[in-house]
C-alpha cells in the first residue's frame, strides 16, 4: 500500500506503537480476507502505526 498526501498542516504527536495515532495527521486501511472480521491500519505522518483487528464494528489491538 502506498500513501500520497499532502497536508497544509500537521499534527505528528504519537510516536509510541499502538498508541493514539487517530488525533494525528494519519491515513487509515481496512482489509478483509473472508466475513469473520477485518484489519485496521492507522498510520500518521511520522510513520507510528496503530493495527488492530475487528469483528463488525468493535476493534481489538493486537
Amino acid at each position: 500500500m502506498k500513501f500520497n498526501v499532502q497536508e497544509s498542516h500537521i499534527r505528528a504527536l504519537e510516536a509510541e506503537t499502538n498508541g493514539n495515532v487517530g488525533k494525528d495527521s494519519c491515513c487509515e486501511s481496512f482489509c478483509a480476507f473472508n466475513d469473520k472480521g477485518y484489519y485496521n491500519t492507522e498510520t500518521n505522518c511520522i510513520g507510528t502505526q496503530l493495527i488492530g483487528w475487528g469483528a463488525n464494528k468493535e476493534i481489538t489491538q493486537e
